[in-house]
């Protein structure tokens, strides 16, 4: 039903990262922004860091492993407190702003392929962390580079694959292939998810992270790769696929005439659009493809939908039939809809809703809550 972000593109992810909160130990200067895109000079000069070009074995790890977290605010299961609070964390550059220079996407293949890590990922984290090296300031958290690594876990991680000299954040080569070897030694190739997690300590990361790699694997024509969009079914890794496949399809037009998006691809979604209830049936057939495409009337009444806030996901529905039906979704604490009320979705497609507009949707009244079986 249609009725009459937060962040600027570049703006880096601001919390514990790489396991470090320390920025002691290292002291490296920070060159100016890049703008436009250049590759820039190895004028930086870092403190001597491990220069080693040979692979990394998953097993070297000792970060954090990747586990659940619960609690959450009224109504909606998601991080606890000790966690960032995950609303109002995405942002949405929109599809050309994620499509990377062109000379850096060898790069990132490059490196991917070294350190069995899809190429996409590398990209989504640049783009996330530096804008693609638009942004090159010291974060407030004090991570440096083109990907952001906190100055100790630099010394540990950073690689010059080049021979060129010592590894230094403020190249482009050295940076990227020192963030796959990262997410290489936190198990990158067995779990995409907890070695993004380990990069960022942060759930709308992980999901953000996945949603721009599916983004630009589809703008880049790159082959299709399985692992960008998640793998989970159930509990927590299941609120992940989900979380990242909504957010991949932000920005698609709210319509009605496409209400029927079941097996359609997030890039279908963001070119044809689709209604309430078909971009909520979507997100769900992520995880439970029997699901099928329903209704704001049909939703509730099908196998597995039970009632009631769920741990990780909440669909609130108001199931009447036609414009007087609506329908949202809360994933992780982070809520999406189509269409709906104008003063909160001002877009009309497929968007993204603070937490202040989300509530102002379910004062319209009439709304009740929905959860699939293990979310």
């Amino acid at each position: 039903m249609k009725s009459s972000n937060p962040h600027r593109r570049g703006t880096r992810a601001n919390h514990d990262r790489h396991g470090d909160v320390s920025a002691a130990g290292a002291q490296l200067a920070s060159p100016e922004a890049i703008e436009p895109v250049i590759a820039p000079s190895a004028s930086a000069a870092p403190q001597t860091a491990q220069s080693s070009t040979d692979g990394l074995s998953t097993g070297d790890s000792t970060a954090a492993p990747f586990t659940a977290v619960t609690g959450g605010s009224a109504g909606n299961a998601g991080l606890d407190s000790s966690s960032p609070a995950p609303l109002g964390q995405f942002s949405w550059p929109g599809v050309d702003g994620l499509n990377p220079p062109a000379f850096l996407i060898p790069i990132y293949k490059s490196a991917g392929q070294r350190y069995d890590v899809p190429w996409q990922i590398l990209a989504a984290i640049n783009s996330i962390e530096t804008d693609y090296g638009r942004n090159l300031s010291v974060s407030s958290a004090g991570a440096i580079g083109w990907m952001q690594f906190m100055p100790q876990t630099w010394l540990e991680y950073g690689v010059d694959p080049n021979g060129s000299g010592q590894p230094n954040p403020y190249d482009p080569t050295d940076a990227i292939f020192s963030a796959a070897r990262y997410l290489a030694a936190n198990g990158g190739a067995q779990n995409l998810a907890g070695a993004i997690f380990a990069y960022n300590h942060a759930e709308w990361y992980v999901a953000e992270v996945m949603s721009r790699a599916q983004i630009i694997s589809d703008i880049t024509s790159a082959s299709t790769n399985t692992a960008l969009a998640g793998q989970g079914r159930s509990g927590l890794a299941g609120a992940e696929t989900m979380l990242a496949a909504a957010a991949s399809a932000v920005g698609g037009p709210y319509s009605g005439a496409n209400h029927d998006s079941f097996g359609q691809s997030a890039a279908e979604l963001r070119r044809a659009g689709t209604d309430c209830s078909g971009f909520v049936s979507w997100v769900l057939d992520q995880v439970d493809p029997s699901f099928g495409n329903q209704t704001t009337v049909t939703l509730p009444q099908q196998p597995g939908v039970l009632p009631g806030v769920g741990q990780y996901v909440t669909v609130w529905d108001r199931p009447l039939p036609g414009d007087q039906g609506h329908v949202i979704i809360n994933i992780l604490g982070n809520w999406f809809e189509s269409g709906g009320n104008s003063a909160y979705n001002a877009s009309g497609g497929i968007s993204p809703l603070t937490e202040t507009q989300a509530l102002g949707e379910l004062a319209g009244g009439g709304f009740l809550p929905y959860h699939l079986t293990g979310l």
